[in-house]
């Protein structure tokens, strides 16, 4: 876990294994919708030990568009022993045997040549990771022919891990539409939706077949379709105020506060914190401390400086009866102990995304060096999907006291492979010295809503500090943007990763401000709009040779063959 640290005069910004304690967790410690778990821990920093809290904020999943996920898959295989026709075609997106009869052997997959065996042939598609699938689409291809015939029996099994394979039961099927007109992948015939009767959340599905000893079945294509989900997160960083010993403070709209007090004792702060932001606490001086609040989404944070006196601020503050028993507070208004890490986890309890800690081990993350004022590096408000754990730690008190001006975070220097984000778009520093970044991925929370993208010519980082040249967009960064329909593609871009666009089924305008791509790699562009037009530089556009090259290699990397040059 990365944590930032306050060392005397400078800000420190290392990585320390923290433990948590899980003992008391339940099967029903996230049953409760709206409700904060907290899970406590420590945490060794340079010599000191300190607490750690984990504050847990349990929400309910946002459920998108259905995707299909079949030819995201990491392996597919079948069970035939000989092998007929061709196996890939259930992935291609063509749903029709648009030739007919027996001259399409690409487009389709059979058991012809196992026919005669007993056994039920099986389709087995393997992902990287778990997704949520609830319905499975199969289309059937058939021949006028004695020995062909539709499947007999359909039965699905899914796994968790790879190997152990358990039946999931489905309604009766229901016949999809056909549809005759439009392009082979508009298309579609013999085609039936099977909708589970449980949502699952496999890494891997098994189809299994049934047909009659002598006749052969077969498929155009198959579609497991995945559900993508979003949680909403609080974008307020406002505490409500703090408590130090028996004195309390109730925050308004000022940054500085005083309170009664000698000398700062983490032992003796809690902090009332309605809205679950991330809080660190950095001791300035022995009569001056700060918070640092950073909302759930990463959108906002604030600064609070609280100072020590004899008498307090004699506004603000109030008395708290030292005998009065210490109540916690409904999940709208939790006070949690500081110094202390509040962590995030937007999940159901039944979800398995929810991320929690193994009782009393120790783990370690690799080092982001993220600044003390922002949170380290988790993907802003309008990003998507699996939404991550937040933490902080208290800061380490100074051995002397400095003055009673708060220290200012440094935010350390971008080194190569660190990333950061600008306008919904994350970036990975390639190159310092070049001053070269490449687009790793885009962080809108709702994809599926985004319509336009722009790569730009260059990006300044997180802290405004350093510009860079955006010079590559990586693989898979904007896979599967439903609506998207434009695309700008900054000057400098030279490369152009695998998968980058896939699936951007609306994907009708592809801008290239430059002539710099020389490289554009396999399925960039598959899947998207059946007609696109793309600009090129006049440089491009006015050169024939140069333009039917760079048609060619578009094309290769799987946009329509009817894309306009202009």
């Amino acid at each position: 876990m990365v944590i930032p640290f306050q060392a005397q005069s400078e800000t420190v910004i290392e990585e320390f294994p923290v433990t948590w304690d899980t003992s008391k967790l339940t099967n029903t410690s996230f049953s409760k919708v709206g409700g904060l778990v907290t899970i406590n821990g420590s945490v060794t920093a340079l010599g000191e030990t300190y607490p750690v809290t984990a504050s847990i904020r349990v929400a309910s999943p946002v459920y998108g568009e259905s995707v299909n996920i079949a030819p995201d898959y990491l392996d597919l295989t079948q069970s035939c022993k000989s092998a007929s026709d061709n196996l890939l075609a259930i992935v291609d997106g063509i749903r029709s045997d648009t030739n007919g009869g027996g001259s399409s052997s690409s487009l389709r997959w059979t058991n012809w040549n196992t026919r005669n065996d007993t056994d039920s042939p099986v389709i087995t598609l393997t992902w990287a990771t778990a997704h949520l699938v609830d319905q499975i689409n199969l289309y059937y291809y058939t021949e006028n022919v004695s020995t062909s015939q539709e499947p007999t029996s359909v039965k699905f099994e899914y796994s968790l891990d790879g190997s152990d394979f358990v039946e999931i039961d489905h309604e009766e099927a229901v016949k999809i539409p056909d549809v005759t007109t439009g392009s082979a992948t508009d298309k579609i015939s013999n085609g039936y939706s099977f909708k589970l009767k449980s949502t699952i959340n496999p890494i891997a599905v098994r189809i299994i077949l049934g047909h009659d000893t002598g006749k052969f079945i077969g498929l155009t294509e198959v579609e497991v379709m995945s559900s993508s989900i979003s949680y909403t997160r609080n974008r307020s960083a406002s505490l409500k105020g703090i408590t130090y010993g028996t004195k309390s403070i109730t925050f308004n709209q000022n940054t500085s506060y005083k309170i009664t007090g000698d000398s700062f004792d983490s032992n003796l702060l809690k902090i009332s914190n309605d809205v679950n932001a991330a809080v660190s606490v950095i001791p300035v001086s022995d009569k001056q401390f700060t918070l640092i609040s950073v909302s759930e989404d990463g959108s906002e944070t604030k600064t609070y400086t609280i100072t020590l006196t004899e008498n307090g601020s004699g506004e603000t503050e109030t008395e708290t009866p030292a005998t009065e028993p210490e109540t916690e507070t409904p999940a709208t208004e939790t006070e949690t102990e500081t110094p202390a890490t509040e962590t995030e986890t937007e999940t159901p309890a039944t979800e398995t995304e929810t991320e929690t800690e193994t009782p009393a081990t120790e783990t370690e993350t690799p080092v982001t060096h993220p600044p003390l004022t922002e949170r380290p590096e988790t993907e802003a408000p309008e990003t998507s999907s699996n939404d991550k754990n937040e933490s902080q730690t208290p800061a380490a008190k100074p051995e002397t006291p400095s003055t009673d001006k708060p220290q200012t975070p440094s935010t350390p220097a971008l080194k190569k492979g660190d990333t950061f984000k600008v306008k919904n778009i994350q970036y990975k520093v390639l190159n310092v010295s070049k001053k070269t970044v490449a687009v790793v991925k885009g962080t809108d929370r709702k994809p599926g809503k985004v319509t336009k993208v722009t790569i730009p010519n260059t990006v300044k980082d997180a802290a405004g500090k350093t510009t860079f040249t955006v010079t590559q967009i990586q693989a898979n960064a904007f896979k599967n943007y439903k609506n998207l329909k434009s695309v700008i593609i900054g000057k400098n871009v030279t490369s152009i990763g695998k998968n980058s666009f896939y699936g951007c089924q609306k994907l009708a305008k592809v801008t290239f401000k430059g002539t710099s791509v020389k490289t554009i790699k396999s399925k960039a562009f598959k899947k998207t709009a059946s007609k696109v037009t793309v600009s090129v530089p006049k440089s491009i556009r006015n050169n024939k040779k140069k333009a039917a090259a760079f048609q060619k290699k578009l094309t290769k990397s799987g946009i329509s063959k009817k894309l306009k040059l202009k």
